[in-house]
């Protein structure tokens, strides 16, 4: 039997210090563009394990979005960032439909 993984254990997940809201999406944006998009396709493997796990209720996918992008000005690391989760993200979405 499989252990359903939580939101929180995700690791792009949760504070980046006490004083900081909760947020669900906590990468750095540092490096550069491409470095980034690395970076992103990481984090969306460890998302994919986590709805692999029976994770993924409530959606948390919308969530993401928002706080990757909940920036003043997007760093090129960080549009890497998002380039990579969702084009990795659609990648082994496509193969699970095979």
């Amino acid at each position: 039997m499989r252990n359903t993984m939580t939101p929180a254990e995700l690791p792009f997940v949760g504070r980046e210090n006490s004083n900081e809201p909760f947020s669900f999406w906590t990468v750095r944006a540092e490096g550069t563009y491409f470095e980034g998009v690395k970076v992103g396709a990481s984090m969306a493997s460890a998302y994919v394990a986590y709805l692999a796990s029976g994770g993924g209720n409530p959606a948390i996918l919308p969530q993401i979005a928002i706080d990757m992008l909940n920036v003043a000005n997007v760093p090129d690391g960080l549009q890497g960032q998002v380039v990579g989760f969702f084009a990795a993200l659609e990648v082994q979405l496509t193969r699970t439909r095979r």
